[in-house]
């Protein structure tokens, strides 16, 4: 029900221990940003998602498989600060990167999982083989979703996290799923593409959304540019319609990409859509949030959501923000007939 109510989403990419980047939140001012946001949009604040990026160890686009838990600031910190933005109104959100399993980190000096001494178990029980050009297996940089690590590894991250107060997990398969034509013979699917690959990821899905229910019944999942086929086990779905370097319909030939958003008009019913604002200018920001809001979409600054942030500063300047906190009201009062769930 929480859903309903058109929540922003507000996402923090998170300083991590492997990187030294400026532009990242601090964990420990993360409150006060999340607090600056309230006195900035007190309409918009209210079931908010704050969705945390680079939380776990092996951080953004990188998992170290056997190091992901407990997160990298402890398990303890970051259930205290999930607790307190439960207790602030807020609804936290997490998106591991589970299936990726890359096979260097120039993060972490030193660290090629080749070189570990589980890689040998991880290579026959988990690891996508593809085919190489004389025809032999080789292990890729990804969990095959129909392996028993692919099949529980989200549930077990929903179990973990669902306690703490988390109440959207984002299945971050980095379009993983429609290249899965996996080789490998150890792990009971037929062997190179077919079918067993959606029906797996729908199995993974699944799982993870009873598995945080089970614990927190305001539990959801999420996923990137999903297919029809799992809107059954989703909640949301991460879109890009109005972000200016991905507009899919905006009558600008010089930006012509896509068709008319399709999947949006049939399927919003259906599963909810968090649309991301991303543009260089106030004017153009300005727009894209025009663009989310007559679609009908829950949505906000998906990308640096800091307020100190670029994108924070150019919504704010350009108007962005007052269209979406006008399009909550209407979507909660007079527009309610007019958006279907």
């Amino acid at each position: 029900d929480w859903i309903k109510r058109y929540p922003a989403h507000l996402r923090f990419v998170l300083k991590h221990p492997y990187r030294d980047d400026p532009n990242r939140t601090d964990w420990d001012q993360l409150l006060d940003k999340l607090d600056r946001f309230k006195r900035d949009y007190p309409d918009l604040y209210p079931d908010a998602m704050v969705n945390l990026v680079d939380f776990d160890i092996g951080g953004n686009w990188q998992g170290f498989y056997n190091e992901r838990w407990p997160a990298w600031m402890g398990d303890e910190a970051m259930a205290e600060k999930t607790r307190e933005m439960k207790r602030l109104g807020l609804r936290p959100s997490i998106e591991p990167f589970a299936w990726h399993i890359t096979n260097k980190h120039e993060h972490r000096q030193g660290y090629i999982l080749r070189e570990q001494p589980f890689y040998r178990e991880l290579r026959q029980q988990t690891l996508v083989w593809s085919l190489g050009n004389d025809g032999t297996p080789i292990d890729g940089s990804s969990a095959c979703v129909a392996s028993a690590y692919g099949q529980t590894v989200f549930a077990d991250d929903a179990r973990r996290a669902a306690p703490w107060g988390v109440d959207l997990l984002q299945l971050m398969e980095i379009g993983l799923a429609r290249r899965m034509d996996c080789y490998n013979p150890n792990h009971g699917h037929p062997l190179g593409q077919g079918p067993w690959i959606f029906e797996a990821v729908y199995e993974a899905a699944r799982k993870t959304r009873e598995a945080g229910r089970a614990v927190n019944p305001d539990f959801g999942t999420d996923k990137e540019e999903t297919s029809e086929f799992l809107i059954p086990v989703l909640d949301c779905m991460y879109i890009r319609n109005a972000q200016m370097k991905n507009m899919r319909w905006n009558g600008r030939p010089q930006l012509y990409k896509n068709n008319v958003p399709l999947f949006d008009y049939v399927y919003h019913g259906y599963v909810a859509l968090i649309d991301g604002l991303e543009a260089n200018s106030p004017e153009s920001m300005r727009w894209c949030a025009g663009i989310a809001v007559a679609l009908g979409h829950l949505t906000g600054p998906l990308f640096s959501t800091d307020p100190d942030s670029q994108y924070y500063r150019t919504a704010q300047a350009g108007g962005a923000w007052d269209i979406v906190v006008q399009g909550k009201k209407a979507y909660n009062s007079y527009a309610r007939d007019y958006v279907v769930f």
